[in-house]
């Protein structure tokens, strides 16, 4: 099925069962190690049987896949404390934001379902990178790549781009996580907000368009 928006109930719990897994293993989560964790869970996922499980409708922001729904998920989490997120300020614009899980419920685990599995796997695999590296990891994947072509961010990633086979996902990874220019640097939000840049939100489905544009003329 194709995302044509985000499910933020899913969402929300893709992003709790994330956070109770990550305590889980003791890893010390930002809001962009997050994001960047479930797209890469999300394209696993894919590679496996087709199937992006996240909830997330993700597209090519500021630093990567990213989605504008997910601060508002976030801080409805916060709110009903599902999730507990702590932030510090590493100088007067910048500002960092680590998540972590409220408490843990048996609950979310089976609602994450067959997405659980794929959770795990890249925090095992990638749980101890910085978000800059994290970064750096989505920005090899198909999807990402094919974005980039297009030169327009804020278009939609298509997540079946570059799809491989069950057997491959862990090679795939693998490669990608040993390319020696994927190196640890540390990436924080962009902005006291954590927002992405105002052009990126007005031009919100401007890739969309241009991406559409040249097929039309191209057939």
């Amino acid at each position: 099925m194709v995302l044509l928006a985000t499910d933020e109930n899913r969402a929300s719990v893709s992003i709790r069962a994330l956070l109770e897994s990550a305590d889980g293993r003791r890893l010390r989560m930002t809001r962009t190690m997050v994001v960047k964790l479930l797209y890469l869970a999300d394209f696993r996922s894919v590679a496996s049987d087709g199937q992006a499980r996240s909830g997330i409708l993700w597209r090519w922001w500021h630093y990567g896949p990213y989605c504008q729904s997910l601060r508002r998920v976030e801080d409805r989490l916060v709110a009903d404390r599902s999730i507990k997120r702590s932030t510090s300020y590493l100088s007067a614009d910048v500002e960092e934001a680590v998540l972590s899980s409220g408490s843990a419920s048996s609950e979310i685990s089976a609602r994450a379902g067959a997405f659980l599995a794929h959770l795990e796997a890249v925090l095992d695999d990638h749980g101890r990178r910085t978000a800059g590296a994290l970064t750096d990891l989505a920005y090899q994947t198909a999807p990402m790549v094919e974005a980039q072509r297009s030169g327009e961010r804020g278009v939609v990633l298509d997540m079946q781009v570059g799809r491989t086979d069950a057997a491959d996902v862990d090679a795939v990874m693998s490669a990608l996580a040993d390319r020696p220019d994927l190196v640890a640097m540390p990436l924080v939000d962009a902005s006291s907000l954590g927002a992405p840049d105002a052009a990126e939100i007005v031009g919100v489905f401007r890739g969309n368009r241009a991406r559409a544009n040249r097929r039309l003329l191209a057939d």
